[in-house]
């Protein structure tokens, strides 16, 4: 009778740290596939399930994407969330894209961006 006793509990014990494991892994599993969504931007991200490191991590992944579209010319591209480096990077490579646009000749050129010297050479490269 004990030892029915003794297996019976050892039986219950066991099944409880498995329960355990498996809930554990479930919980894990649960907070990799949220990092996955909030690192690719499709599906639920629930910023609250993230450690400190992952939250900073996503918020610099997003400051970094941000900064790319601006780069690119993207109209996804948010200006404000650039800091004042930043800023002045996407103006130089945005004013530089538009100087290849006027003297392209291509219908995206806005010459009232261009300076003294620039409009001179473009208006000459289109004649």
């Amino acid at each position: 009778m004990k030892r029915e006793v003794v297996v019976f509990l050892l039986g219950v014990f066991c099944w409880s740290v498995l329960a355990s494991a498996g809930l554990a892994q479930t919980a894990n599993s649960h907070k990799s596939e949220n990092l996955q969504s909030c690192l690719t931007g499709i599906g639920q991200c629930d910023r609250s399930l993230l450690t400190s490191a992952q939250a900073q991590e996503l918020a610099e992944m997003h400051q970094d994407r941000n900064l790319w579209e601006c780069l690119k010319g993207y109209a996804t591209c948010d200006h404000s969330a650039l800091n004042d480096t930043e800023s002045k990077e996407v103006a130089k490579v945005e004013r530089a894209r538009n100087l290849l646009a006027c003297e392209t000749a291509l219908d995206v050129c806005d010459e009232s961006l261009l300076n003294a010297v620039e409009k001179p050479n473009v208006a000459e490269l289109r004649l």
